[in-house]
């Protein structure tokens, strides 16, 4: 058997054609008159025995997990079964032709595709063909509903039917499971074929991986795994691209770092003296705000003196126009008394002038009226008495007047004055103010820009430290490029 098995080991024979199974049909005494003994089942219910037989055997595979994920379906059950059908009527004609080899071959390659183990392809073919010698034989001996007497000749007819039915079953086995079989063995030589290829390609990486990038490839390697070896060069190729990449950046990157360390070092030398320069503005920023803050007091200070003095001339003001009102009160007093003093004056001369009469008249009397003229006499003195003093009186209102007019033309000039001084000092009041206000805003300013410098001179030490950290990365940078120029060299790129 196992010479006739090496005979079917390929589906295809070496000229690509459909190998012949008439070696296989003579090992197994299938000539023509066992085929047209195979051919007598055809013409029999042939169908209802199929039928019967591939119902048992699809039920066994439903109870079979291994191979009911194969049929997941009715459809896919009922598509099988009919060419199930077909493969067995083509198998009971007898006719063991090209297109019988095509379709068996077929059948053993889609269970090598589907991985389909051959002990359920075996077993299958058991299954169903107990049910068809059992159908064989029943219909044979039985006849309606009883056992008929079966001579020695239909006994050994009916040998030589089983006979041929079980022969042509097995043909057809070794046919599926022969391509199966022959199908592993192609992928086996293909799979160490590949193996010993891949070995090959397998050491290549490990050359190029220790630095040898002008290893290739075997022509026969290349043959007997194309897509690895495909792999390969795309690889090798990538890694050369790479390389030259790398080399250019890593060069690129060196040049860079050094001139970003340069610049860096000269950032950071300028932030140095930045921070010089930002340490002493924040001073100055500090003594202008403590400045402004002290000019700011004082303007508040003279605001307030500028109020004061507002106040006390608006006082001033009122008390120099209660001192014309006094005034004028005065002048006119003065007035009553010029006519008072004048009306005593004017008495007096009357008085005297009635006391000079009665001392006439007296005279004239005699002794009789001397008493009288003592009388007249004092009274004339007393009225020249009261001239003078009248006259005094006048001389002193008179001199009072004049002082009281000279002292309401003083009153008026120091009102004029005071008026003027009123209006200097509101616009001075209304200036201090706006000085004031101003200054306000110059320290909030002020202290603003103190606080901004503060954060400033915090800002550019900062600053500072990442330049450092920047400097000190950058020749970091530098020496790994220069590592990775050197890694280059050691993989030929130099």
């Amino acid at each position: 058997m196992e010479a006739h098995r090496m005979e079917h080991i390929s589906p295809l024979g070496g000229d690509g054609e459909l190998p012949s199974i008439s070696n296989s049909l003579a090992f197994l005494g299938i000539d023509d008159h066992q085929r047209h003994v195979l051919s007598e089942i055809k013409s029999s219910p042939i169908h209802n025995i199929l039928n019967d037989s591939l119902k048992i055997f699809y039920e066994r595979i439903r109870e079979t997990p291994e191979l009911s994920e194969f049929f997941k379906t009715e459809e896919v059950v009922e598509k099988a079964s009919q060419r199930q059908k077909e493969h067995w009527g083509q198998l009971f004609s007898g006719e063991f032709d090209e297109h019988y080899v095509k379709n068996v071959t077929k059948i053993g390659e889609t269970h090598a595709r589907i991985g389909l183990d051959p002990q359920w392809y075996i077993a299958g073919y058991a299954v169903i063909l107990e049910r068809i010698i059992q159908d064989v034989i029943s219909n044979s001996i039985v006849r309606g509903t009883k056992p008929q007497k079966v001579s020695p000749q239909q006994m050994a007819h009916l040998g030589e039917l089983i006979g041929v039915v079980v022969k042509a079953a097995c043909l057809d086995m070794d046919m599926a499971i022969s391509t199966y079989l022959n199908i592993l063995k192609q992928e086996r030589e293909k799979a160490a074929k590949e193996n010993d290829a891949l070995i090959v390609i397998s050491e290549a990486i490990d050359r190029m991986a220790e630095g040898d990038m002008t290893v290739t490839l075997n022509p026969s390697v290349i043959e007997r795994s194309p897509v690895l070896a495909n792999s390969f060069k795309r690889l090798k190729e990538r890694v050369q691209d790479m390389a030259e990449e790398i080399k250019g950046a890593s060069s690129l990157v060196g040049t860079s770092s050094e001139t970003i360390s340069d610049g860096v070092a000269k950032a950071e030398e300028r932030a140095q003296d930045q921070v010089s320069a930002i340490s002493e503005i924040t001073e100055l920023t500090r003594v202008l705000k403590n400045s402004i803050s002290g000019v700011a007091k004082q303007t508040e200070a003279a605001e307030d003196a500028v109020r004061s003095c507002l106040k006390a001339t608006m006082e001033g003001n009122a008390n120099v126009t209660k001192a014309q009102s006094s005034m004028e009160q005065i002048e006119t007093i003065w007035k009553v008394i010029h006519d008072l003093v004048g009306a005593i004056d004017g008495i007096a001369t009357q008085t005297n002038l009635l006391a000079l009469n009665a001392s006439v008249e007296a005279a004239r009397v005699g002794d009789e009226g001397g008493g009288f003229a003592v009388i007249a006499g004092e009274i004339r003195t007393l009225a020249n008495t009261t001239k003078n003093t009248a006259e005094q009186i006048s001389e002193k209102t008179r001199l009072s007047k004049d002082l009281v007019l000279a002292a309401s033309v003083s009153v008026s000039s120091t009102a004029e004055l005071l008026a003027k001084i009123k209006d200097g000092v509101s616009l001075v009041e209304v200036a201090v103010t706006n000085i004031n206000s101003e200054m306000n805003k110059q320290t909030s300013s002020a202290e603003s820009t103190h606080h901004e410098a503060i954060k400033l001179q915090k800002t550019t030490q900062e600053s500072v430290q990442l330049a450092g950290l920047m400097r000190k990365s950058s020749r970091d940078l530098m020496g790994r490029s220069q590592a990775m120029q050197i890694l280059l060299k050691e993989f030929g790129f130099a």
